[in-house]
């Protein structure tokens, strides 16, 4: 009378392919043990060995990343490759390391990276300086629309030139910045560039900018505040009286209360 196999459940069947892998063999050798295709268990050991080396063999002349490999090395447990790197070392990792592609080079690799790293971080060594911070602000309000200053610089299509995208270049062509003065465009409408761009004082910068409103007497022609400044009277009371409809040469000359020693501004 014929008997029927009970079916493993799942759980048997994974609890049977950990044990034969424990033993060193693979779950197919296992079935064949049980079997009795295989008399014994070194007879599967042998034979899974001579499968493994076969294939590790297989490997000799295929290239992973910068590593070909030349040969296989003799070992006790796990097979390992002797590798020439594409910068012409020669050493022996772990097959499967190299296979995975965990091991993809002599280590060549690693130092060209972080020499490259390195050298990003410290090409200038100037990042705390305060022409840096300069040149960063520069380029944020015309390229970062999240800026506060954005609106007035890259939103009116200002935009920095390519030569200054790289510090090292701002630097040459302005050099660093004198004590009390600020980066100012000539022309308020024009690009950050070199021949558009100085180190000015926060005076020279208040008359050039867009709301400048400038006058003509005497054939030059100058802002507001410069004409004050000449006249040695504020320059509020300049433009108040202008805004209320006096002569230029009178707006300029008129003597008051607070005014003694004045310079007047004649036409010549």
């Amino acid at each position: 009378m014929s008997t029927t196999k009970t079916p493993l459940t799942r759980a048997q069947r994974t609890a049977r392919e950990l044990h034969d892998l424990s033993l060193g063999i693979t779950p197919e050798q296992g079935e064949r043990v049980r079997a009795g295709k295989i008399a014994n268990l070194e007879l599967a050991r042998a034979a899974l060995q001579c499968s493994f080396r076969q294939k590790a063999r297989s490997r000799i002349g295929q290239r992973f990343g910068r590593l070909v490999v030349l040969g296989i090395e003799p070992d006790a447990g796990k097979a390992r490759a002797r590798c020439r790197c594409d910068c012409g070392t020669i050493k022996v990792f772990k097959l499967a390391s190299v296979v995975c592609g965990q091991t993809n080079s002599c280590g060549c690799r690693q130092r060209e990276n972080s020499a490259r790293a390195a050298a990003a971080i410290y090409t200038h060594r100037m990042s705390r300086t305060r022409i840096y911070r300069r040149w960063s602000a520069m380029k944020d309000r015309c390229a970062n629309p999240h800026d506060k200053s954005w609106h007035r610089y890259g939103g009116r299509g200002i935009r920095v030139c390519e030569r200054w995208q790289k510090f090292e270049n701002f630097l040459a062509d302005l050099g660093e910045p004198p004590p009390g003065t600020s980066l100012d465009r000539i022309d308020v409408n024009g690009d950050y560039e070199p021949g558009n761009c100085r180190w000015a004082d926060f005076k020279t910068q208040s008359n050039n900018k867009r709301t400048s409103r400038f006058l003509t007497f005497n054939g030059r022609t100058q802002t507001i505040a410069q004409w004050a400044d000449e006249a040695k009277i504020p320059s509020n009371r300049l433009r108040s009286r202008l805004d209320r409809g006096w002569d230029i040469e009178k707006a300029l000359n008129q003597p008051s209360a607070a005014s003694k020693g004045r310079t007047h501004v004649t036409e010549e």
